[in-house]
C-alpha cells in the first residue's frame, strides 16, 4: 500500500514538472501574441492605442514577476532598454517634440510656408511642389502627426485664398510625409532605435540612406505633378493677387519669440548633428537641452498650454511598446524568427536585405513602425556580420519608413479625419489607391538601390534602371491609354 502511495505522489510530481513546464512555454508566448492582439485592435481603430498598449503591458509585466520569476530589477531595465536605449530614443522624441511645437506656437513654420508659396506667384504646380517640399523638410524634423496638424490647416487656408480644391495638394502632401522621416538619422523612431543599437553618425546614416530619399522623393514628386496635372485648378489673377499683397507676418504673434524660435531649432539640428562627431554626447542629451532652453525663453507663462499641445500619448505609448518587445527579445521567440529567416534566404545578404525590406514595410502599414522596428533589431543583430550589418538596418529603416501608405491607419486616418473636419470630402478608397501605387514604386525602386548596394557590377545598370522607373512615372498616363488600346480587358479600369 505505501509503495502504491509513492507511486501516486511520484505520478502528481511528474505532473506538477510537467505544467511548470508548461505554463513558462505559455509565459514564452504571452508577450509575442499580446503583441499580435495589440496590434488587431489598433488596425480595428476600436480602442486607443495608449490604452490598449497600457493594458497590454500590464499583463506581460504580470508575467513576468510572477509567472516567469523575473526580478523587478529586469522588468524596469526593458522599460528603459539596453544601455537605456528606449529611454534616450523617448528623450530625445520629447525634446524635438518640444522645440517644433514651441516653433509651430511662435509661428515659424507657417511664416516659411507661406512665405515659400508666395513666391510661387500663384502657378498651382510650383504652389504644390512647394508644398509638399515643405511636408518633406518638416517630417524629417517632427513627427508625421505634427506635420500633418502644421500643414493641413496652411494648404487649407491658402487653397480657400486662391479659391481652388485643396484636395490634391493635401493627397500629395500625404505622400510625401513618411520621406522625410528616411532624410536624417533623427527624422524617425525607426532610426533613433537602430543607431542606438549599432554605431550609426549623422554622416554615415545620410550616405547610407538618407541621400537616396532625396532620390526618391523627386520620383513621388513627379509621379505627384503628372497625376494631378488635370486636377490643379488655375486660380484668378484677382486670387492670386490677395496671396501676394498678404503679409505673411501676421501669422506671427510676437517676433522676438519667432526668432528665438528659429535660431533655437537651428542650433538644435546643428548641434545634433556636430556635437557626436567631435565629443562624448548623446543626441537625446542635446534635443532634450534645446527644448527646455527654448521653453524657458519663449513659453514660461504659457507653460500650461503648451504641455496640453505636447502628443504625450505618443511618448506614454512608445515606453509601452518598446517595453513589450524587450519582454518579446527576452522570452527567446526571436531567435526562431532568425532561425527561419537564415533557414529561408541560406544567409544570402541580398536575399535577406530584400526580404527584410518588403516584410518590414507591409508589416509597418497595420502598425506603428517603433514595435516593428524594435523587434527586427535583435534579428538583424543575429544574422549580420559587421560588414553588412548596415546594410541590413538600411533595409528595415526604408521599409518601416515607407510601408505606412499601404493603409488608412495611423496619421493617415489622422489627416483623412482633419480635411474631413474642414467640410472636404476625402474618400479612404481615393487615399488608399494612391497610397499603394506610389508606396509600392517607392519599394521597387528601394529594392534597386539595396542591390546596387551589396552588389557592385550592378550599379551602372540599377541607375539605369532607376531612371527608367523615373521615365515610367513622368509618361504613366500615355503609358496606361496604349496598354488600354491594345489591351482594354485588362487596363480599362486603370484609365
Amino acid at each position: 500500500m505505501e509503495c502504491l502511495n509513492f507511486l501516486y505522489i511520484e505520478i502528481f510530481f511528474n505532473y506538477l514538472e510537467e505544467l511548470i513546464v508548461l505554463i513558462k512555454m505559455i509565459c514564452t508566448l504571452i508577450a509575442p501574441i499580446t503583441l499580435l492582439v495589440i496590434i488587431i485592435l489598433i488596425s480595428s481603430g476600436k480602442m486607443n492605442r495608449l490604452l490598449i498598449s497600457l493594458a497590454g503591458a500590464l499583463l506581460v509585466s504580470f508575467s513576468l514577476l510572477y509567472m516567469d520569476n523575473v526580478q523587478s530589477s529586469t522588468v524596469i531595465g526593458f522599460i528603459l532598454g539596453y544601455d537605456y536605449s528606449n529611454l534616450q530614443t523617448i528623450l530625445f522624441v520629447l525634446g524635438m517634440m518640444i522645440v517644433i511645437t514651441i516653433c509651430k506656437k511662435t509661428g515659424v513654420f507657417i511664416y516659411l510656408a507661406f512665405r515659400l508659396v508666395q513666391l510661387m506667384k500663384g502657378n498651382s504646380r510650383y504652389i504644390l511642389f512647394a508644398l509638399c517640399s515643405f511636408t518633406f523638410l518638416i517630417s524629417s524634423l517632427s513627427s508625421n502627426i505634427l506635420c500633418i496638424f502644421l500643414i493641413i490647416p496652411l494648404t487649407i487656408t491658402i487653397c480657400r485664398m486662391l479659391d481652388v480644391n485643396p484636395i490634391p495638394y493635401i493627397l500629395s502632401e500625404g505622400m510625401v510625409v513618411n520621406l522625410g522621416g528616411l532624410l536624417f538619422v533623427i527624422s524617425s523612431i525607426p532610426n533613433l532605435l537602430i543607431s542606438h543599437s549599432i554605431t550609426w553618425t549623422f554622416p554615415q546614416y545620410f550616405l547610407d540612406v538618407g541621400f537616396f530619399s532625396l532620390i526618391l522623393f523627386v520620383i513621388t514628386l513627379t509621379f505627384l505633378a503628372v497625376y494631378n496635372k488635370n486636377k490643379l485648378k488655375k486660380p484668378k489673377i484677382e486670387r492670386v493677387k490677395v496671396l501676394l499683397g498678404y503679409d505673411a507676418w501676421l501669422f506671427v504673434e510676437n517676433k522676438k519669440k519667432f526668432f528665438i524660435s528659429l535660431f533655437m531649432l537651428l542650433i538644435t539640428i546643428i548641434s545634433v548633428i556636430i556635437l557626436p562627431l567631435i565629443c562624448n554626447i548623446s543626441i537625446d542629451l542635446i534635443a532634450l537641452s534645446g527644448g527646455v532652453i527654448l521653453l524657458i525663453l519663449t513659453m514660461r507663462k504659457e507653460f500650461h498650454d503648451l504641455w496640453k499641445e505636447l502628443d504625450l500619448e505618443l511618448i506614454f505609448y512608445l515606453f509601452c511598446i518598446l517595453f513589450i518587445s524587450e519582454a518579446i527579445e527576452f522570452s527567446g521567440v526571436l531567435n526562431f524568427v532568425s532561425g527561419g529567416l537564415e533557414l529561408v534566404t541560406a544567409g544570402n545578404e541580398l536575399t535577406l536585405s530584400l526580404l527584410l525590406l518588403w516584410i518590414s514595410g507591409i508589416l509597418s502599414s497595420g502598425i506603428h513602425n517603433a514595435p516593428i522596428t524594435k523587434i527586427f533589431i535583435p534579428i538583424v543583430m543575429n544574422l549580420s556580420t559587421p560588414g553588412n550589418e548596415r546594410v541590413f538596418f538600411s533595409a528595415v529603416s526604408i521599409g518601416t519608413v515607407l510601408g505606412e501608405n499601404l493603409s488608412v491607419m495611423g496619421d493617415n486616418l489622422v489627416l483623412i479625419l482633419m480635411v474631413r473636419d474642414y467640410g472636404y470630402d476625402l474618400k479612404f478608397s481615393t487615399f488608399m489607391r494612391l497610397g499603394i501605387i506610389i508606396t509600392i514604386t517607392q519599394l521597387i525602386s528601394s529594392t534597386i538601390f539595396l542591390i546596387m548596394k551589396i552588389l557592385n557590377y550592378f550599379i551602372i545598370f540599377g541607375i539605369l534602371i532607376l531612371i527608367l522607373i523615373g521615365i515610367l512615372v513622368y509618361y504613366h498616363p500615355k503609358i496606361l491609354k496604349m496598354l488600354n488600346k491594345y489591351f482594354p480587358k485588362y487596363f480599362k479600369k486603370f484609365k
